[in-house]
């Protein structure tokens, strides 16, 4: 009975590790390389662009990460692919990177989950 329940107890313990692999997580991203940093038109918060670069057997990725004001830093831009990022914003908590709007508080884009 001992032996049933830790067989079934490891079991589930690497079906749960499986499924996090799985899930896209936007704070495990490669750092990179800074390409350019591009404040608000206040100057409260910035978005920088990395070029990721993974090496001979991966292609570019860009990943954009919000800084606030207060110093927090959040990604919340990731595509592959890709080795330029077009910046543009629409007010002081809305961007757009690469034809792609938005808001540092709450979007996120992934190109895993599409």
């Amino acid at each position: 009975m001992k032996k049933l329940f830790l067989s079934l107890l490891l079991c589930l313990s690497v079906i749960l590790s499986g499924c996090s692999l799985l899930t896209p997580d936007m704070e495990n991203l490669p750092s990179g390389e800074l390409l350019n940093s591009y404040p608000s038109p206040s100057g409260e918060n910035t978005v920088n662009i990395y070029l990721s670069d993974g090496g001979a057997t991966v292609d570019f990725a860009i990943r954009g990460e919000a800084v606030k004001s207060d110093g927090t830093k959040k990604n919340i831009y990731w595509e592959y692919h890709c080795s330029d990022a077009q910046v543009e914003w629409l007010s002081d908590d809305t961007v757009v990177i690469n034809d792609r709007i938005l808001n540092i508080d709450t979007d996120v884009y992934d190109y895993r989950t599409e």
